[in-house]
C-alpha cells in the first residue's frame, strides 16, 4: 500500500501497523488521506480472512468510504 502511491504526489496511506492475535486474527491499521485532501481516515481492520487479504481489503474499505463521503458533499 505504501509503495503504490504515485510518484510526486503526497502519499495516500501512512502509519501502517499489522498484527495477528488469537482473539482478533489478522489485523491492519493505517491512515488514509483523500486524494483531494478534504478528509483523513483512520482505518482499522480486524479478523481479516488471511494475512495476505489485509492488503487488499484496506484499499476497498477506503474506496467505499470515499464514495460515501463524496455522496454527502
Amino acid at each position: 500500500m505504501l509503495w503504490d502511491n504515485v510518484e510526486g504526489k503526497k502519499p495516500i496511506y501512512g502509519g501502517v501497523k499489522t498484527g495477528i492475535t488469537w482473539s482478533a486474527g489478522p489485523c491492519l491499521s493505517c491512515t488514509y488521506d483523500s486524494p483531494d485532501g478534504n478528509f483523513k481516515l483512520l482505518v482499522v481492520l480486524v479478523n481479516c480472512k488471511s494475512t495476505e487479504a489485509r492488503w487488499k481489503e484496506i484499499p476497498k474499505l477506503c474506496e467505499w468510504a470515499q464514495t460515501k463521503i463524496n455522496r454527502i458533499k
